[in-house]
């Protein structure tokens, strides 16, 4: 009996060594994935902050791009403007020639 009784503690102590050696790999492995985890929740942080502010960037620069096109609308349209004004007086000055035989400029009067 005693045969059996050491044998019975040997296998209980091979057990005990076992089951602890099962729940250091178990931690070990759990603190090894909640490492990764942070890691990779800091990284994804990063990265979403970089793309939050490359967004903002690009969404100040879309806003600044539309002022200048509205400002540049306002020139061409201003420039059309001026141009067709000038066709307005070539032509009145045109015509005061073929109809006067002479030039006279609008702010001369009609005399």
């Amino acid at each position: 009996m005693d045969q059996k009784t050491e044998k019975s503690k040997e296998l209980q102590n091979e057990f005990v060594r076992l089951k602890a050696a099962y729940k250091r790999r178990v931690e070990k492995k759990k603190l090894q994935w909640e490492t990764e985890l942070s890691k990779a929740k800091e990284e994804q942080a990063s990265t979403r902050e970089k793309q939050n502010s490359f967004i903002d960037r690009v969404t100040d620069d879309v806003k600044q791009l539309r002022v200048k096109l509205a400002g540049l609308q306002d020139k061409h349209r201003r420039l059309g403007e001026s141009h067709i004004h000038g066709f307005q007086i070539s032509y009145s000055r045109i015509k005061n020639i073929e109809h006067n035989g002479i030039y006279r400029p609008h702010y001369w009067g009609n005399e």
